[in-house]
């Protein structure tokens, strides 16, 4: 009975102490995910508000200036989509969940579309599409509107050949249908072409045949954005002042489309950040080897902006930063993580498993070569060393309106918080 309760104290302890240990994760998970930033894009200054957040969180956490700024302000261009709406056949579609439109560029136009005055072109992709019958279709007399059944998700033909030749065919619109979620883009494209991606899952049963529909009616509305975004900075001084290790994540996501669909993010990079404010927290108390600067970077979601914006303009010389580790999308983990550069930095991927392998902080850590996918990029090219580890598990929702707080289990959160804590200790 004793070695009972016992046991079941201990249990209780370990359940408060995990408790414990993401409540300011949580915190911080809940307050970027939050109604107020509009999904941190650009939609009602949603950008500029968790700027200023994470600002207040890294004061309050004692970190200092770097070269006398808690700021790095750089130009951003883009677009904020004030209004869209859908109906087909006098069915309307919810933003967000069934549609959305994919074209940012401004615009304010409505159109209605009837079998009376318009001739449907309906292209088929499945696995049997070919980049021959592509191209024949393409030679017919293509008038309207051009509708996608892009279903074939083995189709021996990439979207990117189709999109050649809607825009050599100067094809106004184009409606995109989608097997599974469909994520929203915020990097602003020159192309004049109206996009509405459907996801035919979500579509109600009534209008899932293609070949009945008989009217569209549609709308989308937007205006230019131009105001500077900022990178946020926060540093804790080492023993060693002569070399810094950046530890980063982008904190803003792809906003606010219209009134009701709201991207929280909160995946995507909500709890990078929380996970970069807690690793401060500890490097805080616990003196590092080296300078530690921590970097909130924005404009990630619109090309990696904010981040190429710093390689180009350093705070701290690129000569002198010793190691760059990019915190995005650690919300899971349950099926262990990528590491993105582990081909291209041995050394240190030998160092992160070897780590991992003593602790079995994670099941399974693998690797990945150069990618072009997040803040660590630009760093790379410039020759700085830099991992991007991505988790992994449990988990679908990405850039679409499902990525919300209350369904993100930080599953591997703490464990993967003490491994990059011991990493970076150790290089």
């Amino acid at each position: 009975m004793k070695i009972i309760l016992t046991a079941l104290v201990s249990g209780v302890f370990s359940i408060c102490q995990a408790q414990q240990d993401t409540g300011y994760a949580h915190e911080v998970l809940y307050e970027l995910s939050s109604k107020k930033y509009h999904g941190r894009g650009y939609y009602g200054n949603g950008e500029i508000k968790a700027a200023k957040y994470i600002c207040s969180q890294m004061e309050e956490i004692g970190l200092g200036k770097v070269g006398g700024k808690q700021y790095q302000s750089f130009p951003i261009t883009g677009s904020i989509i004030t209004k869209s709406t859908l109906k087909i056949n006098d069915i309307s579609l919810e933003l967000g969940k069934q549609f959305l439109p994919g074209s940012a560029n401004p615009t304010s136009s409505t159109k209605i579309w009837t079998t009376e005055n318009v001739s449907y072109t309906i292209l088929h992709i499945d696995s049997n599409t070919t980049k021959e019958s592509l191209v024949k279709f393409f030679e017919k007399d293509i008038t309207g509107a051009l509708l996608i059944d892009t279903f074939g998700v083995k189709s021996k033909v990439n979207m990117r050949s189709i999109w050649s030749f809607i825009e050599k065919k100067r094809i106004e619109t184009v409606f995109q249908m989608f097997k599974n979620d469909f994520n929203h883009d915020v990097a602003r494209g020159s192309s004049n072409i109206s996009l509405f991606m459907i996801d035919y899952e979500k579509m109600p049963n009534s209008i899932k045949d293609i070949s009945q529909w008989r009217r569209l009616d549609f709308r989308t509305k937007a205006k230019d954005y131009n105001k500077d975004q900022k990178n946020v900075l926060g540093l804790v001084e080492g023993t060693n002042k002569d070399s810094t290790i950046i530890v980063c994540g982008h904190y803003d996501h792809l906003g606010q489309v219209g009134k009701d669909a709201i991207f929280y993010g909160a995946n995507d990079n909500a709890c990078g950040i929380a996970m970069l404010l807690d690793m401060a927290k500890y490097f805080k108390k616990n003196k590092p080897k080296f300078n530690m600067l921590f970097i909130a970077f924005g404009g990630e979601e619109a090309g990696l902006v904010g981040s190429k914006y710093y390689v180009e303009n350093p705070i701290v010389p690129l000569a002198q930063t010793k190691f760059v580790l990019n915190l995005d999308l650690v919300g899971t983990g349950h099926k262990g993580m990528t590491v993105v550069n582990a081909t291209v930095f041995p050394e240190y991927f030998k160092k992160l498993t070897d780590i991992n392998d003593t602790y079995n902080y994670l099941p399974q850590i693998t690797r990945r070569g150069k990618a072009a996918n997040s803040d660590h990029y630009f760093f790379t090219e410039a020759g700085v060393p830099a991992f991007f580890g991505y988790f992994q598990g449990e988990r679908s929702s990405y850039h679409d309106v499902f990525d919300v707080p209350e369904t993100l289990p930080l599953t591997k959160y703490i464990d993967g918080r003490e491994l990059f804590i011991k990493f970076l200790e150790v290089i």
